[in-house]
């Protein structure tokens, strides 16, 4: 895939797994709001859950073309490092699992004060 950055292809490849799903809102009113979930089931969900929001013109998107739109702009906060994808252990069935969250909460979780 020509002109594809890595973190896009990353975001691609999770979405395609179903790790991040997007629902789009607000056609017809000019402004389109996309919330960006990570869907992984595991014990640690309530800490790590994320939802990431963006707005986009309704005049630069095409209603089949928002998946596009949610890798590209996951995509820039990824390599910008306000998102990051994590390998979460899910411990009911003992597998890693792939999801991402958004920084500040991941910087607020991994360095709390005792």
């Amino acid at each position: 895939m020509k002109g594809v950055t890595a973190e896009e292809s990353t975001i691609d490849r999770l979405m395609t797994l179903g790790t991040i799903t997007y629902e789009a809102t607000g056609w017809g009113t000019g402004e389109i709001v996309v919330k960006c979930r990570s869907n992984t089931k595991c014990e640690e969900e309530s800490l790590n859950k994320a939802v990431i929001t963006f707005t986009v013109e309704e005049s630069n998107i095409d209603r089949d073309k928002v998946g596009e739109c949610v890798v590209k702009e996951l995509g820039k906060r990824l390599a910008a490092k306000e998102v990051r994808v994590l390998s979460v252990e899910d411990k009911k069935y003992n597998i890693a699992k792939r999801k991402f969250k958004a920084w500040k909460n991941s910087y607020k979780n991994e360095h709390k004060s005792n």
